[in-house]
């Protein structure tokens, strides 16, 4: 009996340590602070990811599980839980996703993300408001070879850090 309390007291602190992570994300899309993504917003930032609009959609529609229009933080962590989990089964590479991440911000393909390539993605497509002196004081944190850029490896530890994709 104890071994069993002792995995479910595991399984409930990684769900909750899962819960707070995915918050965090949510948060960041919640513009209005209602608890509550609307579908023009959510609409707005998918197009930013993605080109195909029946893809948006289909997304949406998979996020807003009960059709009222809103994606609230239930259905927005559900969708994330099996999102996960699909990951986990395909047996997704974080290094391939980093990667892939990497090249999304990477615009000039230089092989380095530059202070100001950070700061557009964090300013366009995360809809944040930091000064590029936030951005930049994040960056010389991980710049581990003091370039002043983040290579792959540097854009891996700052994944790490936020808790964005890593492996558990």
């Amino acid at each position: 009996q104890a071994l069993a309390d002792l995995e479910a007291g595991e399984s409930q602190a990684l769900r909750d340590r899962q819960r707070g992570h995915w918050r965090r994300i949510f948060d960041l899309f919640d513009d209005d602070k209602q608890g509550s993504i609307d579908r023009a917003e959510l609409h707005a930032l998918l197009s930013k990811f993605v080109d195909a609009p029946s893809v948006v959609e289909a997304v949406i529609a998979h996020l807003d599980a009960n059709g009222d229009g809103l994606v609230t933080f239930d259905e927005f962590f559900d969708f994330a839980l099996k999102l996960q989990s699909y990951l986990d089964s395909a047996h997704a590479d974080p290094a391939e996703l980093a990667a892939e991440m990497f090249a999304l911000i990477d615009r000039d393909a230089s092989g380095t993300i530059t202070v100001h390539e950070m700061h557009a993605v964090v300013a366009e497509m995360l809809g944040q408001d930091l000064s590029v002196e936030d951005v930049f004081t994040v960056i010389q944190d991980i710049d581990e070879d003091g370039n002043g850029e983040l290579d792959l490896a540097e854009f891996a530890i700052l994944l790490d850090r936020f808790g964005i994709y890593t492996e558990e």
